[in-house]
């Protein structure tokens, strides 16, 4: 792509540069190591990586120091609590998702994300299955079909965290596995759902158990069908 002029290169986010061109665009890396940004300014593909490292570092740094945040509801307003928590991971598997899988691959996996955690919550709000018997307060805000927006997009930071942290583990792995990295991904979700499900029910009071459950309030069965539905 050296002979492009640099008027009809934009960027997408990584040290890739869109070339338009007649036909369908496609990604690709000037070898010259530049990216032009716009006309006259441009940034080196390394320059480029390492301001996207540090502020997907940083929206996890954000993340955590927030996380505390949830267990004090008298102190803060609890829209926000809940924005801080499903937005910031969104943001970052929207950021780190584009540069690994493209921004058709994210596209895919929100989708998927959206739909099918969208279709298990109303399924379970309506008949108890597979999730338990349960409901959601106005904490989280707007709903669509009873389910909360922000809790259908949780869905999505969460899983793809879980999905990008399954990959380094099973990416140690000798030989690889297609079928290790789902199963280890949807553990990583069961483990974030023991630490998160409770303080939500009892302390933000975002849903409530109707039955109650052995686990701090919370059924048992909810984190088996949490498992099985991520993978």
């Amino acid at each position: 792509s050296n002979n492009v002029p640099a008027r009809n290169i934009i960027t997408p986010g990584d040290c890739f540069s869109r070339e338009l061109s007649a036909g369908a665009p496609r990604l690709s890396c000037r070898s010259d190591g530049r990216l032009a940004i716009r006309v006259g300014v441009q940034y080196s593909c390394s320059e480029m990586n390492e301001r996207t490292r540090l502020s997907l570092w940083l929206l996890l740094a954000v993340y955590s120091a927030v996380r505390p945040m949830q267990a004090f509801p008298d102190r803060t307003p609890m829209l926000a609590v809940v924005g801080l928590h499903v937005l910031l991971p969104l943001l970052f598997a929207l950021v780190h998702g584009a540069m690994r899988y493209g921004v058709r691959g994210i596209a895919v996996f929100v989708a998927i994300c959206v739909a099918v955690g969208s279709v298990f919550e109303t399924l379970s709000l309506h008949t108890g299955f597979p999730f338990g018997q349960y409901y959601f307060t106005d904490v989280m805000g707007p709903k669509i079909f009873q389910v909360p927006v922000l809790l259908s997009l949780a869905y999505v930071g969460m899983g793809y965290v879980a999905w990008a942290v399954a990959d380094v583990v099973v990416g140690s792995m000798k030989p690889r596995s297609a079928i290790a990295r789902p199963l280890v991904a949807a553990f990583i979700m069961v483990a974030w759902d023991l630490a998160e499900d409770s303080i939500w029910a009892n302390f933000v009071h975002a849903w409530v158990w109707r039955g109650g459950g052995a686990y701090f309030g919370v059924p048992i069965s909810n984190f088996l069908e949490i498992g099985r539905a991520h993978v």
